[in-house]
């Protein structure tokens, strides 16, 4: 009750029912399976073509996390990053989503010389952007990528609660060529 009252902001408070130990319970068997998910690699990428409308070039992909969890089935991101994020799952899993996305660019690239793939990028790996760049840029070196082959998504609120961060690492994305959209603009 205490951690639902403060997550509503100050001065609110919350009685005790039952469906909240329903909800920790859940929340803490996300919280293992999630780490199982990782090493037996139950995550899978669903591909988003972005085409242009008028000529029907094929130009981007948007690469989809989805679960399939052994027991509850399919399982979307919404039910399962936040706790990824709050338990310090999610640099892993972002980690093997940019290894599968480039992997999947480098082969595509073949025949569609210019095609990039955009990439979400979670608050918490924001928060630690030196290490975040380290790996994209190893993950492009391993698959002989050019920077302009990934696009980076992250959200309006890094630029807002970090700017000189966000700048600083805006600049070392856009010194290897990566393109970058504002994910959630606007909200």
């Amino acid at each position: 009750a205490m951690y639902a009252a403060k997550s509503q902001g100050r001065n609110h408070c919350q009685l005790y029912v039952t469906h909240m130990s329903e909800q920790i319970q859940h929340r803490l068997t996300l919280k293992k399976d999630l780490r199982r998910a990782i090493s037996n690699e139950e995550f899978f990428l669903v591909f988003q073509p972005q085409i242009e409308i008028v000529s029907g070039y094929f130009f981007a992909i948007e690469a989809l996390l989805r679960w399939q969890h052994p027991t509850r089935g399919l399982l979307l991101p919404a039910s399962f990053i936040s706790i990824a994020e709050d338990n310090s799952l999610i640099s892993d899993i972002s980690h093997w989503v940019l290894e599968k996305r480039l992997k999947t660019v480098a082969h595509l690239r073949g025949k569609h010389h210019d095609l990039y793939v955009s990439v979400n990028i979670s608050a918490h790996d924001l928060l630690q952007p030196t290490q975040l760049t380290q790996k994209i840029t190893t993950c492009l070196q391993k698959y002989g990528l050019p920077g302009n082959a990934l696009e980076l998504e992250p959200t309006e609120s890094f630029f807002l609660e970090q700017p000189e961060v966000a700048s600083t690492t805006l600049q070392d994305w856009n010194n290897q060529g990566i393109r970058i959209a504002i994910d959630d603009f606007g909200t």
